[in-house]
């Protein structure tokens, strides 16, 4: 028997081989076809024999695997074995993804870390081998290694380079080399150690305030002196723009032009990257968030930037632009906004390095305040306390949660006990935090952090959107892999009952929300992949989820986030991208459709170039 299978298009050869070369070299027992005819008589029963044997089947997702007669059915086999692991090639789209694997996690194939921190969150380890017998996750990186080595090389952080050395204590060559940089720094006159490798306070609100007007005058200085001026003042504090005071002057020091390095050339390495600057999103919107009195919203999207807007008229009010970089880096997965609407957390697809931040914007003026971190995987989700105090991140992989108190911008917890990804957080008013996981469970935490209560869903495997009631006695949730909606009790996490979806079908209900006041006119939301029509992916229920369902009118694509606003109406994002504001009965107040062109099966008449390929025609629907 397999440890994994994979299915795949063979039309796309060279991603399987090196995905089966890195689960062999992990010491898996990998099968996938490479010389079985499709007409031959066998073909069916060897593939079924394959994928009910082994302990994972791994689809590779491709354009001809989507054309593929035997992919989609290798794939819906194995999702019926509960056996299933998506994954796909780097310029496929996940969202084209079959119906029958809406709202499933779908890693690009050369994840391999990701992949394997699946295979051991199903219980697939290569035969006779525990946990502890597996490599360590570095043999994983391996591709991020030489990046990750150059950065640390020649670091002047002892904790930096210490635990570089941690990570790969089993490669030798890599560790001997940290060790040495960590013998040649301790002996440089020049040398300068991280506030991380000292002693350091948070800073207080006079000098917070002091360093956030002083950096942005000196973050591109070319000039070492203007740094060391800042670092006297402020080099005992531990915040992030100490940090890049710290990382822009050893920048300073190793960069003097030589004849190999012009300052031309210098110049053109720190060149800008151009962007565009339309009023709208111009690629799914992933979260929304709310200020406490409803006046501003933050849509994070995955056009890389993160926009605020004043409400209810719907007016942008600035455009905040995380770092970017090439391919999917600068996404923007999560946002939370201050209740008082001072400041924008921003996470995602955001590494420096290989490191994760969030990054936190001032909403006034735009300008970056601090950044959150370093965090070992991308954030899913973002949430901040009823009262602004604290913020809490959700993360990808089986990395758990991350808490900050926001008066010093300080971590003060973290629980990493998570076997998969964590797309869900809400705070109650009285300070409680809740979270859903892929690993198939809803936890609770008090105002202290202590865990309160942990519970498997009740209605899926993968629950993802989680919301308090105004009173705090119920949670709704909501899964993307099922098209129920539970609602538990919101101090034993005790299923208490489940919204009417009978007759449903197609996808998935995982953003929730609250509707109403908190008595007898409450009601339940949910919006997803879901419903007979185009425009059903909205439905809310009378009494409090227990009632009647009703459709309302939503966007023409995935609703993908659902948020309460303060008069118990409800605002939406839709992967279009769109955005609306709804008061409680159900009209429309806001209405943002895209601004864009569906450009989805523009084949053929649909899309045309004149000859003199100075005009072009096309629809603006799919």
């Amino acid at each position: 028997m397999a440890d994994v299978f994979i299915s795949y298009s063979r039309r796309v050869k060279e991603p399987t081989i090196a995905l089966a070369g890195e689960l062999v070299g992990l010491g898996y027992d990998v099968v996938y076809d490479v010389d079985l005819l499709p007409n031959d008589p066998k073909f069916e029963a060897v593939i079924n024999g394959w994928i009910d044997e082994a302990g994972a089947t791994i689809t590779i997702w491709s354009e001809p695997a989507l054309k593929s007669r035997w992919v989609p059915y290798e794939a819906k086999r194995a999702q019926g074995l509960n056996r299933l692991l998506n994954t796909h090639v780097e310029d496929f789209d996940p969202a084209k993804l079959p119906a029958d694997f809406h709202g499933m996690h779908c890693s690009c194939v050369v994840e391999c870390d990701t992949i394997y921190a699946a295979l051991v969150e199903m219980q697939v380890r290569p035969a006779g081998k525990t946990e502890a017998d597996l490599p360590p996750r570095a043999v994983l990186k391996r591709h991020a290694q030489e990046e990750w080595l150059n950065e640390v090389k020649d670091s002047t952080d002892p904790i930096r380079i210490e635990r570089f050395i941690e990570d790969y204590r089993r490669l030798a060559m890599f560790r001997e080399i940290a060790q040495d940089r960590l013998k040649r720094i301790a002996g440089r006159a020049d040398a300068r150690i991280s506030p991380r490798a000292t002693i350091l306070r948070k800073p207080t609100d006079a000098e917070l305030t002091a360093l956030t007007v002083a950096w942005p005058g000196i973050q591109d200085t070319a000039d070492p002196a203007d740094i060391d001026d800042l670092l006297k003042d402020f080099g005992g504090i531990d915040h992030f723009f100490v940090r890049q005071a710290i990382r822009r002057l050893d920048q300073l020091r190793d960069s003097t032009p030589t004849k190999e390095t012009t300052t031309d050339e210098l110049a053109v390495s720190e060149a800008a990257t151009l962007r565009l600057a339309p009023a709208m999103h111009t690629a799914l919107i992933r979260r929304i968030s709310l200020a406490a009195d409803g006046a501003l919203m933050a849509s994070a999207s995955h056009d890389k930037t993160v926009k605020l807007w004043a409400l209810p008229e719907g007016r942008l009010v600035r455009t905040l632009r995380p770092p970017v970089g090439e391919g999917d880096e600068g996404k923007a997965y999560a946002v939370a906004i201050d209740p008082a609407g001072r400041w924008v957390a921003a996470g995602g697809w955001m590494k420096t390095g290989l490191d994760e931040y969030v990054t936190l914007f001032d909403s006034e003026t735009g300008a970056v305040r601090a950044r959150l971190g370093p965090l070992p995987h991308r954030v899913r989700d973002l949430e901040v306390s009823t009262d602004g105090a604290r913020l809490a991140a959700g993360l990808g992989g089986a990395n758990g949660i991350r808490l900050w108190e926001m008066a010093g911008w300080q971590p003060i917890g973290e629980d990493t006990d998570y076997g998969g990804d964590v797309y869900g957080l809400a705070f109650a008013a009285d300070g409680r935090l809740a979270s859903t996981s892929y690993d198939g469970h809803v936890r609770l935490y008090g105002p202290d952090g202590e865990m309160l209560a942990k519970a498997r869903a009740p209605g899926g495997a993968r629950p993802y959107g989680i919301a308090f009631d105004p009173g705090g006695a119920r949670l709704a949730v909501g899964y993307g892999d099922s098209l129920l909606v539970d609602v538990l009790d919101a101090a034993s996490l005790q299923p208490l009952y489940s919204a009417d979806t009978a007759g449903l079908s197609g996808g998935n209900f995982f953003s929730v929300a609250w509707l109403g006041g908190a008595g007898a006119g409450l009601r339940l939301a949910a919006g997803g992949r879901s419903g007979g029509h185009r425009s059903e992916r909205l439905f809310t229920w009378d009494e409090a989820g227990r009632g009647a369902r009703q459709p309302w009118p939503g966007p023409a694509n995935t609703i993908t986030d659902l948020a309460r606003t303060p008069d118990g109406g409800l605002a939406l994002a839709g992967a279009e991208p769109s955005l609306a504001v709804y008061t409680p009965e159900g009209a429309r107040r806001l209405n943002k459709p895209p601004e864009i062109a569906d450009l989805r099966n523009k084949l053929g008449e649909h899309f045309t170039v004149s000859a003199d390929g100075r005009r072009l025609r096309f629809g603006l629907e799919e």
